[in-house]
Parts: C-alpha cells; structure tokens; sequence
C-alpha cells in the first residue's frame, strides 16, 4: 500500500474532525449560556415593572432571580462565582420563607406554603455548604 497525498489527506481531515467539532459546540455553548442569561434577566426585569406598575407580585420577582442565579451558578467558571451566585440564591430563599411566615401569621397561607419555603430554604443552604465544601 502506498501513501498518496488523498489518504494524508484524508487521514490528517479525519484526525482533525473531532476537534473542530468540540470547538464548535464549544463556541455554541457559550452563545447558548450567553442568551439564556440575557432571557433569564429580562424576565427578572419585566417581573419587577409588573410590580412597579401594580399587577405583579413579589413571588415572581423572588422565583425570577433564583432561576437567574441558579443558572448563573451551574454556569460559573470558577468555584467564587458559584458560590457567589449560591449565596444570592440563600438570601431569597431566606426573604420567601420570612414573606411565607408572617402570610401564615396572617392567614393569607397555610402551613404547607411554610414548610415549602423552609425546604427551599434549606436546600439551597445545603447546596451552598456543599460548594464550599468542593
């Protein structure tokens, strides 16, 4: 068998290819990760003008930046963004549930709400020593 320039050519194009496929999910990951967090915040911010415009609520603003922060999170490069983005996640977390308590104190909710805002609340600090803990 001889070598011709087809089959270097042929070999070096298949040897090749898998890298320029990572490269380009590569690249198409980021510009996926990149709109999404661009949809995630205009949602944060269209949720807060309801409210400033008196039709919205504060629980779509709270589940709005936990669903930003959470992505921001799972997308974090590094150890400090996650945990950055895990401790924002806990303060809100931490605002629902104290919203949750004093509706229950009024009756505006049961107990059930309470207790998912606990679990909430919970999982997100346990979420959060975990990060720490990587």
């Amino acid at each position: 068998m001889t070598i011709t320039p087809v089959r270097v050519f042929t070999l070096v194009a298949l040897l090749s290819l898998p890298s320029a496929v990572v490269l380009g999910d590569a690249a198409t990951h980021a510009q996926l990760r990149k709109e999404r967090d661009a949809v995630l915040a205009q949602i944060v911010s269209l949720e807060e003008s309801k409210v400033a415009s008196g039709v919205g609520d504060e629980a779509a603003i709270l589940a709005a930046k936990v669903a930003l922060y959470s992505f921001r999170r799972d997308a974090g490069a590094t150890k400090e963004e996650k945990l950055k983005q895990q401790l924002l996640v806990v303060g809100l977390c931490e605002q629902r549930l104290a919203v949750s308590k004093e509706h229950a104190k009024t009756g505006v909710v049961g107990s059930v709400e309470v207790l998912k805002a606990t679990d909430a609340f919970l999982a997100a600090k346990q979420l959060l020593e975990e990060l720490k803990g990587e």
